[in-house]
C-alpha cells in the first residue's frame, strides 16, 4: 500500500476543507458587515431628516438589541391587610392587587451593610436593578433579558442608610417568543415625529431598549419590546418591532 500517496491526498483534503471553512466564515462575516453597514446608513439617512427637522437626539452606533414578546404571570393575591402575614414569606404586607404590594421593613435594616437581609426581607431583591436615588427613596426595575421591565418596580423608603419601608411589583416570565433585532431608535423617534406626538425643536435626552407591560382585556399579561424616548418634558415608549406608540396605561 502507497502510504505515502495515502498521506498526500489526506493533505490536500485537509487544505481543501480549510478552505472551503474559511470560505463560508468569510461571507458570514462579509454578510453581517453588510447588514450592519445598511443599519448605519439607514440610521444615518433618519439621523439627518431629524436633524433638518431640528429634533436632536443621541447618536446609536453598533449593533441593534435583540428582544423578543414574554408572557408572564402576576403572583396572586393569598391575604390582604395591614400587618397579617402573606402566603409567601412576605410579612406585614399590603397588597394592592396581583403583582403589587408595599411593607415595612421591622425593625429597620442597613442596605449597605446588610444585602443579604435585604434578599431575605424583599421577595426577589436580585432581579431588580438599581436606576436611581431621589430624596429618601430608591428606585429599582425589575430585568429581564439584561433589560428594564418599566411596569415592575421597586421603591425602597430610606432614612440615612436603612431601609424604612418597600413598594414593588413583580412578575415571573413564563415563555418568551423568538429574539429579533429591534428597529433603529432614529425609526422610533421618527415615528413619534410623523404622528405628531413630537415636533420642530423637540430635544431627545435619551432613548433606551426596554420593555413594558400590556394587559389585554379577558387574557393574560405580556411584556412588549420597546424604545423609552425621553424628551425634557415627557416620556413616550414606541413598540420595537412595529413603531406604534404605547399609551401611558399599560
Amino acid at each position: 500500500m502507497n502510504w505515502e500517496g495515502i498521506k498526500t491526498i489526506l493533505i490536500v483534503a485537509f487544505l481543501l476543507l480549510d478552505l472551503l471553512l474559511g470560505w463560508s466564515f468569510w461571507q458570514e462575516m462579509k454578510s453581517d458587515t453588510n447588514d450592519l453597514d445598511g443599519q448605519w446608513m439607514e440610521s444615518d439617512m433618519l439621523k439627518n431628516r431629524l436633524e433638518r427637522l431640528d429634533v436632536n437626539l443621541p447618536e446609536w452606533r453598533g449593533a441593534l438589541p435583540e428582544m423578543r414578546y414574554w408572557s408572564i404571570q402576576m403572583p396572586a393575591v393569598k391575604k390582604s391587610g395591614n400587618g397579617e402575614d402573606i402566603e409567601g414569606g412576605i410579612s406585614g404586607a399590603i397588597w394592592q392587587h396581583e403583582g403589587q404590594w408595599s411593607a415595612k421593613a421591622r425593625p429597620p435594616f442597613s442596605l449597605l451593610e446588610d444585602k443579604e437581609k435585604a434578599n431575605q426581607t424583599i421577595p426577589y431583591f436580585s432581579s431588580y436593578t438599581f436606576v436611581k436615588k431621589e430624596e429618601d427613596r430608591l428606585f429599582f426595575y425589575e430585568t429581564q433579558d439584561g433589560y428594564p421591565v418599566f411596569d415592575l418596580t421597586l421603591e425602597i423608603w430610606t432614612e440615612g442608610d436603612f431601609i424604612r419601608a418597600y413598594r414593588q411589583s413583580y412578575a415571573s416570565f413564563v415563555d418568551g417568543g423568538d429574539a429579533r433585532p429591534l428597529i433603529s431608535p432614529y425609526v422610533a423617534v421618527q415615528s413619534l415625529v410623523d404622528q405628531k406626538i413630537i415636533g420642530a425643536g423637540t430635544r431627545i435626552e435619551t432613548v433606551v431598549p426596554g420593555y413594558r407591560l400590556v394587559q389585554p382585556e379577558a387574557a393574560d399579561p405580556f411584556l412588549v419590546p420597546v424604545w423609552r424616548i425621553l424628551t425634557e418634558t415627557s416620556v413616550y415608549d414606541v413598540n420595537g418591532f412595529i413603531g406604534t406608540v404605547l399609551r401611558d396605561d399599560p
